[in-house]
């Protein structure tokens, strides 16, 4: 009987899965919204997973969010958080963010991944390594 109910479950998740396939920009919007709010919650581990997620999506809605959060959170994991985010997303105003918060974080150890995806997002746009010393090494 327990493993009846076991396979009742998985193929009601498989059929569900299968009925939302045919609507993925609806979802894919709806996932996006989603973690938006999660920016917005009070829940620690949330917001460190919505604000990775909303980088790895690219989410150019979710770039003045992720300013907001790379400028005043409270944690150095959410703002470092915030500033892989927004280098992957890639977006000017959130890229020259990041660049700036190298230099003038209060916190060294965000000023030191800031530095690092800065320079990797230099790198990864020009065809030859960026030489110029590290933003960090200069304070």
């Amino acid at each position: 009987m327990r493993h009846f109910r076991h396979i009742l479950v998985i193929l009601v998740l498989a059929g569900a899965t299968s009925i939302f396939a045919g609507s993925a920009d609806k979802d894919y919007q709806s996932y996006e919204d989603n973690l938006l709010n999660g920016l917005r919650s009070d829940n620690h581990g949330l917001i460190l997973s919505c604000a990775y997620q909303l980088g790895e999506l690219k989410s150019t809605k979710a770039v003045l969010d992720l300013m907001h959060m790379l400028r005043n959170a409270e944690s150095c994991d959410m703002r470092v958080i915030a500033a892989l985010s927004l280098i992957k997303i890639g977006e000017p105003r959130g890229v020259y963010l990041v660049g700036r918060e190298a230099q003038f974080n209060d916190s060294d150890r965000v000023c030191n991944f800031c530095d690092k995806f800065y320079r990797s997002y230099l790198n990864s746009q020009s065809e030859k390594p960026v030489e110029q010393p590290s933003v960090f090494a200069a304070k």
